[in-house]
């Protein structure tokens, strides 16, 4: 997933094995978790509490997205 020009988020979903990602419960999962990172990483940047480096390579900030995975665990 790209945000913006200065993110590339990879995601963890494995193979495709299906005509769609909705056919797949864990590409679905991982999918529906990237779409979050996404979402809290462009709030993050708009409240400035994340953002590019200076020179575009680095993201920094508060980057840590604990509270956005806790449903995979129940």
């Amino acid at each position: 997933m790209q945000l913006g020009h200065i993110v590339l988020i990879l995601g963890g979903g494995g193979p495709k094995h299906t005509r769609t990602l909705q056919e797949d419960p864990k590409l679905k999962r991982e999918n529906d978790l990237m779409r979050m990172v996404s979402d809290a990483l462009t709030q993050r940047i708009k409240e400035k509490e994340s953002r590019g480096s200076s020179d575009g390579t680095e993201l920094m900030g508060d980057l840590i997205f604990d509270d956005l995975d806790s449903d995979e665990d129940g």
